[in-house]
């Protein structure tokens, strides 16, 4: 069921409405999306209008028992910041476990930035499934199995609304949502081994960091065009790319085309 996004009330962006320099609305599909996302042009409060999410992807097959899903968004802040004391992460806003097919909506949300330029607004999604290996033919028997994949990477810089504007769609007249994004989406493969952007498939790797970071790292140099805050970035050819953090070159991220040799059979 696509989802219609609509304009922020005046009564939401009231308190932001004095230093607001504008709003964004971001579509998923027929997911949902996320309704006039703003910030304040003194960056210590930013939000949102509404989170609305479906999903319909559980009980796809009959031996699954059980299908639990979940959305968080999350606020990450550089590794040099204007507060010292500001978390590297936060959670703004979680749907919390989701057994089944069903939607969830956030209604509006705001939340405090610490005041200066370069905090990211990201989400993520994921999915666990069970499945009871007795109703399963062939000797291969799952219990188990799970997807996760990015919805949103936004830094919040001085011309944020303008910059995205520019990167991801012609400006329209102001105060109407533009859908975020216009590149097509980047999707982590359930093992990390590999990732997709549109019909094209790379090889995924990160040392030293989880699955899940890595994959905002991944979305968030993707989708913005530069290098998350703390890390350096290099083209690998072919749309691939690496990230490494400063100092540490040891904690990267990086996808690449796949190469003859890793679809070769072992023997």
């Amino acid at each position: 069921m696509a989802t219609s996004l609509a304009i922020a009330s005046a009564a939401f962006l009231a308190p932001a409405a004095a230093g607001a320099a504008g709003t964004y609305s971001t579509s998923w599909g027929d997911h949902g999306g996320i309704e006039a996302i703003f910030v304040n042009d003194a960056f210590t409060e930013a939000g949102f209008h509404n989170v609305h999410y479906r999903y319909d992807d559980c009980g796809r097959t009959a031996d699954e028992e059980s299908c639990v899903w979940e959305i968080k968004l999350t606020l990450s802040s550089p590794s040099s910041r204007c507060v010292a004391s500001t978390p590297a992460t936060q959670v703004v806003w979680d749907s919390g476990p989701q057994s089944g097919n069903g939607q969830v909506d956030s209604g509006p949300v705001s939340f405090a930035l610490e005041g200066c330029p370069g905090q990211s607004f990201g989400g993520g999604f994921e999915v666990k499934r069970t499945f009871d290996p007795s109703k399963q033919t062939g000797p291969l028997k799952i219990t188990a199995a799970g997807e996760a994949w990015n919805l949103l990477a936004l830094t919040f810089g001085p011309h944020w609304l303008e910059e995205a504007e520019g990167r991801f769609g012609t400006p329209s007249p102001a105060a109407t949502p533009q859908p975020l994004p216009a590149k097509p989406g980047m999707k982590i493969a359930a093992d990390c081994r590999s990732l997709t952007i549109g019909p094209a498939r790379y090889l995924f790797r990160f040392g030293r960091l989880g699955c899940r970071k890595a994959g905002n790292l991944a979305l968030m140099a993707y989708l913005s065009g530069t290098a998350p805050g703390g890390y350096l970035c290099t083209a690998k050819g072919s749309g691939g790319q690496r990230c490494w953090r400063r100092q540490q070159p040891k904690k990267f991220v990086e996808w690449r085309p796949p190469t003859a040799a890793s679809h070769r059979r072992p023997g």
